[in-house]
């Protein structure tokens, strides 16, 4: 296993910055998820570590090599593409082993790594079939077979379940989960999808605009955004922001002004400027009849275990809530909710978050 070291890394296309002074530890044996919207940088970095794609300015080391300067087939790493990249003519045992047989391994090696690739994946049976005769379940696996046998120190994975429907990409997310578990192998896998980063990722790291914005667990990420925009991309329903008319002081927190009611927040206000924004997930709003904060119901969303209630605050503001799967609350209702002091947020004129004393939040 080998980690990586991104050290003040630079790529420009022209006159735009694409990464601009970026540095990044990746351990050995880590699984890391480079998760943000498109064009925030996360492809162009995998493909620099890659070697597809060249550094303007930096360093990139694998183990204890400076790899930057290297082609992508002395770097030690596999890359599983979006898009499979599979041969069609060939059989997926041909396509799981075309690259050693082009760099000439000897076939016995070639076949053995091929059958235990093949034993990994479930794809014993498979091995004679075409790309064609397969899900596209089965061909990216095929696709990740072929990375298996090279016994890279890095497995790089470019979006690669975008093209499955939605229970292929939650079957193969636990499949990839696994294979890192018993590969034990160093694996950076990049995606839009927060749900794939919550759960496949030992360490997440939130880009945005070619600037790493948060690197952490994913709960870390979850409960304790740095900023608004880590905030606004990580979870779902989105975390409501609300704009705070006043604050005072109270406690280890303070008492906040919102839409014409009074809540409380555990959020200590020494360091915070500049106008300020509640934030606060919808699991943290409930229903009770003796909360402080009315609001009205303009959209209920039954999704089984829990139902999401999009209200209306007297002064336009929109508060996504929830309430439990047999809810009885219905469009046009008018409601009382309630928030937890010691899960809301405050973020400052610049974006910074700001939250509860960690051992208060954590209760």
């Amino acid at each position: 296993m080998s980690g990586i070291e991104l050290t003040s890394i630079n790529k420009a296309f022209g006159a735009y910055e694409a990464i601009a002074n970026l540095s990044l530890s990746v351990s050995p044996g880590e699984f890391v998820v480079f998760l943000g919207p498109s064009g925030c940088g996360k492809t162009t970095l995998l493909r620099m570590i890659a070697g597809l794609e060249p550094v303007s300015a930096g360093e990139i080391s694998i183990g204890d090599r400076r790899v930057e300067h290297l082609p992508p087939g002395q770097r030690g790493v596999a890359m599983v593409f979006q898009n499979y990249a599979l041969y069609p003519h060939k059989s997926v045992a041909e396509n799981m082993g075309f690259g050693l047989r082009n760099i000439g391994v000897d076939k016995a090696t070639v076949a053995a790594k091929i059958q235990e690739a093949a034993r990994i994946l479930q794809l014993e049976a498979l091995l004679d079939r075409k790309p064609g005769q397969l899900s596209g379940g089965q061909r990216q696996r095929v696709a990740i077979g072929r990375a298996i046998v090279k016994s890279p120190e890095v497995f790089l994975f470019d979006e690669p379940l975008s093209n499955l429907d939605a229970m292929l990409r939650a079957r193969t997310r636990v499949e990839i989960a696994r294979l890192h578990k018993r590969l034990g192998a160093t694996m950076i896998f990049v995606t839009h999808d927060q749900i794939e980063a919550m759960t496949m990722a030992e360490k997440i790291v939130v880009m945005s605009n070619g600037k790493i914005e948060q690197i952490g667990a994913p709960m870390e990420i979850y409960r304790r955004p740095s900023t608004r925009f880590v905030a606004s991309f990580v979870g779902v329903p989105a975390m409501n922001f609300l704009e705070i008319g006043e604050l005072r002081s109270e406690g280890d927190g303070a008492r906040i002004t919102l839409g014409g009611h009074d809540i409380r927040t555990a959020v200590p206000t020494a360091d915070l400027s500049g106008a300020l924004t509640l934030g606060v997930r919808p699991e943290a709003v409930r229903i009770n009849p003796q909360g402080s904060i009315e609001a009205k119901v303009d959209v209920v969303e039954r999704l089984g275990e829990k139902t999401v209630l999009h209200t209306q605050l007297a002064d336009g503001q929109q508060l996504i809530a929830e309430d439990v799967g047999e809810s009885r609350v219905r469009f046009g209702d008018v409601v009382r909710l309630e928030i937890d002091p010691l899960r809301t947020h405050i973020f400052d004129g610049k974006g910074v978050g700001h939250h509860p004393a960690r051992s208060q939040a954590d209760d």
